[in-house]
Formats: structure tokens, C-alpha cells, sequence
């Protein structure tokens, strides 16, 4: 981390000498934040006020030569906000976070109808760490799925050649459909399989999925529905990358609707029990 030293900075900047400046901290003329200086060995932070007057120099500078302090923000974001800084026709998270988080950058985009974990920080090569695809950084999700077309999913499972597979049988189901979007689907932007001459259309897959059979604790605290059978069932999704409505798209193509997206996992973060639209360092 660039560190900065209140003697080198004035110098450098107000071409004052070294004496006149420790003798300016010596009578108390040299603030930071407000409050004066008490010693000329003082390490400036980021984001500091530095305000003095001395010999003819008057000084109001917000300190920004020296590297912040890495800050990483758990957010639990609710339902109906969307991850922007500005947005005309939407509430953005910025309003639940407050002003002294309006500089930082959010990782992990979710949509306006998803909900759960979203982490800022004020560090852009924390947020390359874990944006840029080459790192691979895996996201997991608990989703709630209801299928729309009952004789697709029938006409899915008695497709296969492998005799284990039972036509009600939701274990089977989740296998099957696993198996499918570990492969590469070509989806286009309303969710439907696209040909290959479809330019807007995304290549998307996951990592892994399996059935959630039972709610754990966390679950619970995080209100997701008991799974239902015949109706709708809860699956866990693990992605290591992440496109436009990726999981919606994908269960779309496929005649599933997502009716509940939780995400409680970044990386080695975890959402734990973090209460809905609320955060902590």
C-alpha cells in the first residue's frame, strides 16, 4: 500500500520547508478531519480533509495521492432494488446503503427481482479479483423452480435411454437437467434455445446443481419455501461465471420459471445470517 507521510506531501505539493512546516504542527495549524496535527511523522489515509494556512499557502486538499484502506461490505439485497449507481425507472441499492457507501463498487450483479448476498468494496483490484472471468470465482444459489409444461418434463425424463430414470421421480429430473446445463446452451435474450446464426444469443452452463430436499437453518432464515412436490422444487446452482439473467434464462429455455433466486455465496464469502437490507464489513 502507497504510503504518504503529512511532512512529504506538503512539501511536494506547496513547495514549503520542512522547518516552517513542523513548526506549523508545533502551533497547532495544520488540521486533519478537523482535529490538528500532533506530529510531523503523521501517515495521511485516503479520503482525509487537510486544511492549514501557512507562511501565504492556504490549504484545503482531500487527500487522494495515497492508496485507501481495502474495505469489503457484505449486503444482503432485497427484492426490487437493482444494482446500479444511477438508474431513472429503479431504485438502486445505494439508497438502503447510504452515502458513505456511494463510492464503492458492487461485485456480483443481481437483477431487480433477486435477492441476496452483494458484496462493494472502495478497491478496484478487489473487484477485478473477482469479476474477471479468467479467476473463475464460483457463486452459488438457492433457486425455487416451478416447471410451466408438466408433459415436458415427462417427455424429458422418458427420453433418456437410462433406464434409473423414473417419470416422477424429481431426483431423476434434476440429474437430467444437471447434465444439460453443464453443457454449453445457446439462449437468446428471452430465454428460448437460439440457432447458431443467432448473434445476440449467449452460450451458457453451469457448474453444478442438486435438489434441495430439506431446509436447513440458513434456509429458513432466509425464507425460502418448503419444497413442494408436483408444484415446485428448491435446487442449489453453483456458477464460476455469470451472464445476463443467466439462471432465469437457463431454466426458461428449458420451460422452467424461476419464482425465487437467492444468492448466499461469493467466493469464500457466505451470506450467513445477514438480515434482508442490511450490510456488514
Amino acid at each position: 500500500m502507497k504510503k504518504m507521510k503529512l511532512l512529504t506531501y506538503i512539501q511536494q505539493n506547496y513547495g514549503l520547508p520542512r522547518r516552517v512546516i513542523t513548526d506549523a504542527i508545533k502551533e497547532k495549524r495544520i488540521f486533519l478531519d478537523g482535529q490538528p496535527v500532533e506530529g510531523y511523522a503523521t501517515i495521511l489515509k485516503y479520503g482525509q480533509k487537510l486544511e492549514a494556512k501557512i507562511r501565504d499557502k492556504t490549504i484545503n486538499d482531500t487527500i487522494t495521492q495515497t492508496e485507501p484502506e481495502t474495505d469489503i461490505v457484505f449486503f444482503h439485497k432485497p427484492v426490487g432494488y437493482v444494482c446500479s449507481k444511477q438508474d431513472k425507472h429503479n431504485k438502486t441499492i445505494y439508497r438502503l446503503l447510504g452515502d458513505q457507501y456511494k463510492n464503492y463498487y458492487y461485485i456480483g450483479r443481481l437483477d431487480k427481482e433477486s435477492r441476496g448476498l452483494v458484496m462493494l468494496t472502495n478497491d478496484p483490484k478487489v473487484v477485478h479479483q473477482y469479476e474477471h472471468p479468467r479467476h473463475k470465482i464460483e457463486k452459488e444459489y438457492i433457486v425455487t423452480v416451478k416447471v410451466r409444461d408438466q408433459d415436458f418434463v415427462k417427455r424429458l425424463i422418458e427420453g433418456t435411454k437410462d433406464i434409473r430414470h423414473k417419470q416422477d421421480s424429481q431426483e431423476d429430473f434434476i440429474a437430467l437437467v444437471n447434465k444439460l446445463f453443464m453443457k454449453w446452451l445457446l439462449v437468446d435474450e428471452d430465454g428460448k434455445l437460439a440457432k447458431k446464426t443467432h448473434t445476440s444469443a449467449d452460450l451458457l452452463r453451469i457448474q453444478s446443481m442438486e435438489l434441495v430436499n430439506a431446509l436447513d437453518s440458513q434456509l429458513r432464515f432466509l425464507q425460502i419455501q418448503e419444497p413442494e412436490q408436483g408444484k415446485y422444487f428448491v435446487v442449489r446452482m453453483i456458477l464460476n461465471e455469470g451472464k445476463k439473467r443467466h439462471i432465469r434464462r437457463l431454466w426458461s429455455a428449458i420451460w422452467g420459471e424461476v419464482v425465487d433466486l437467492v444468492r448466499v455465496r461469493i467466493g469464500e464469502y457466505n451470506i450467513d445470517k445477514l438480515p434482508e437490507g442490511e450490510q456488514r464489513k
